[in-house]
């Protein structure tokens, strides 16, 4: 009865969630494999179609903490999970539907000889999603080539 657990939790969940659960599932693999196929610049084009215009309730953070949780839940569960640039576009693109500006930051560290890069998603300046430092672990890019970088999970 142990392995029906997960299921047991996801039938409980509200109608909203199972949809973004839903769209998440489909969505992770579909990012990360567009970005292996054509690059970040083209997916990131394709997920910056114009988001829908919805009305926000005043506090939109808890809509974020919401959309992170579930996509984490998917992610660990997920056999094409993708790498944290694949998770932070598809988490970046969720939060764009639902009209929740966000950002996703792009960062490079020296680990020994090779240079790590890392991706995460911030609302209003803040990471989301992420272990404390993250911001202080990476130099975050701006436009800089992407090329040559071993992303970290």
């Amino acid at each position: 009865m142990k392995h029906m657990r997960p299921v047991i939790k996801l039938l409980r969940l509200p109608a909203a969630d199972k949809w973004l659960i839903f769209k998440v599932a489909i969505m992770l693999p579909l990012v990360e494999g567009g970005l292996r196929l054509f690059g970040l610049q083209v997916v990131a084009r394709i997920l910056e179609s114009p988001a829908k215009s919805v009305a926000l309730p005043f506090e939109s953070s808890p809509e974020v903490e919401r959309q992170a949780r579930l996509l984490s839940m998917v992610r660990h569960r997920h056999p094409f999970a993708g790498k944290c640039l694949s998770r932070s576009l598809t988490l970046w693109w969720c939060l764009r539907r639902t009209g929740i500006k966000s950002e996703v930051r792009l960062g490079i560290r020296k680990d020994g000889s090779k240079l790590r890069g890392h991706a995460w998603v911030e609302y209003q300046g803040k990471p989301v999603c992420e272990p404390p430092g993250v911001c202080q672990r990476y130099a975050v890019l701006t436009d800089l080539p992407l090329r040559g970088l071993t992303w970290s999970s």
